[in-house]
């Protein structure tokens, strides 16, 4: 006496969804974006791989709590971090938030986090998840270029004013410089 059962079905779903994750895995490496999930009751964390290494942690050396987290956000972004993340849990909604992050070694680099709520039968937060980008170049990038538009701005007003001192001798016409 035998059953048998057809699991064809059962098969090829596991083995799409093995590709699936493989697949998000492999964009998740490309971009350089780590993933991560807070339960919200027993405050604990879990990263991604790629998280340790984009805040200055060796492998293995994030303790896992949300305590521990906090303290790598920049101390004049903390607050403003914490109330974002808390309007969003009370409204059950998701979250974006840029901040900067201090190193174990006292380096300071720029992340965004955008995060979504998980929530029970009753519509109560549980959990949040949510991915991290280093985005420290892109900062720098956006100082380097206000840096720059600063002192274009300068040399053009400085301009101007050569231009129209130019025009007046050009012209033969008689100026007085006031300060």
């Amino acid at each position: 006496l035998g059953i048998f059962r057809d699991v064809t079905r059962r098969k090829e779903a596991e083995a799409a969804l093995c590709r699936s994750e493989q697949r998000s895995a492999l964009a998740l490496r490309a971009a350089r974006i780590g993933t991560w999930e807070r339960d919200i009751a027993t405050d604990r964390l879990h990263w991604s791989p790629e998280i340790e290494p984009m805040f200055g942690f060796a492998p293995g050396t994030f303790p896992g709590t949300r305590a521990a987290f906090l303290t790598c956000i920049h101390p004049d972004d903390r607050a403003a971090h914490l109330a974002i993340v808390q309007a969003a849990i009370e409204a059950g909604r998701g979250f974006t938030s840029e901040h900067r992050i201090v190193w174990p070694d006292g380096t300071v680099r720029w992340v965004i986090e955008v995060g979504d709520m998980i929530c029970d039968a009753a519509g109560k937060p549980v959990r949040t998840i949510g991915v991290v980008r280093d985005i420290t170049t892109r900062r720098e990038a956006e100082k380097a270029l206000k840096a720059s538009e600063a002192r274009y701005r300068e040399l053009f007003d400085h301009m101007s004013s050569c231009v129209a001192v130019y025009e007046a001798v050009d012209s033969g016409a008689d100026f007085v410089f006031k300060d």
